[in-house]
């Protein structure tokens, strides 16, 4: 995959820059993530690496596998109520009957 990315780099970046960047002589660095402790949240671990991933954050004490239950409630209620989801949610938002519109 590496050396794929190195190609690619040189094949488009290179001639836009004008300057080859040495990619052989760079760390690889896997970053100290938490780590799931069973065989079934790797969804959910995926899930918030890809969420709050930056170059600059430290993953690694954002979540752990404790906190993995209430992330899936709040994953949830996150796609269910989403702007992008255009499903009725009077079901949800009306289920008490109580809602003033």
């Amino acid at each position: 995959m590496i050396e794929n990315f190195i190609s690619i780099w040189d094949q488009v970046v290179t001639p836009v820059m004008r300057t080859r960047i040495d990619f052989e002589n760079f760390d690889i660095v896997y970053p100290s993530v938490p780590q799931q402790d069973n065989c079934h949240d790797c969804g959910v671990f995926s899930i918030m690496y890809l969420k709050y991933w930056t170059p600059r954050t430290p993953i690694g004490n954002m979540f752990g596998p404790a906190d993995i239950d209430n992330i899936r409630i709040r994953l949830a209620n996150e796609l269910y109520f989403s702007t992008f989801n255009s499903v009725d949610k009077t079901f949800v938002t009306d289920f008490f009957g109580d809602v003033k519109t």
